[in-house]
């Protein structure tokens, strides 16, 4: 039997409250629920419509082909440049800088906005020499 999604859209049980997380990235703890992915890890994808604890929130795939909302860090003071290559920052939201870079700015962002961002497979970004 062939296992085939048709969306590159999931749902998992929130480990945390993400109902204010919209476009946050996200991993799974030890049990298996989703929380707020660190700028030290690798997310699942983005959240697209999150639940409180105990309840389901839907994420998008680091590998979905079209454009999503990423939260751009409210601690980018300068904001996001379009074409910036994007990390997880320390709270789940998106940032410059080194790191695991898993999107790509598609429009000029300021602080906290919910800007437009294409989804890629994780690259890290070291510092330069």
């Amino acid at each position: 039997m062939a296992i085939i999604h048709d969306w590159a859209v999931k749902r998992a049980i929130s480990g945390a409250d993400l109902r204010e997380k919209e476009g946050c990235a996200v991993k799974k703890n030890a049990n298996g629920e989703l929380v707020l992915a660190g700028a030290t890890d690798t997310p699942l994808g983005l959240v697209h419509v999150g639940g409180n604890v105990g309840e389901p929130t839907d994420y998008v795939l680091l590998a979905h082909s079209g454009i999503v909302g990423g939260r751009i860090s409210a601690e980018l003071t300068a904001g996001a440049a379009e074409g910036a290559e994007l990390v997880v920052a320390a709270d789940g939201t998106l940032t410059t800088g080194e790191g695991v870079a898993i999107a790509t700015c598609q429009e000029a962002a300021v602080k906290g906005q919910l800007a437009e961002v294409t989804l890629h497979h994780p690259v890290t970004i070291e510092p330069a020499e």
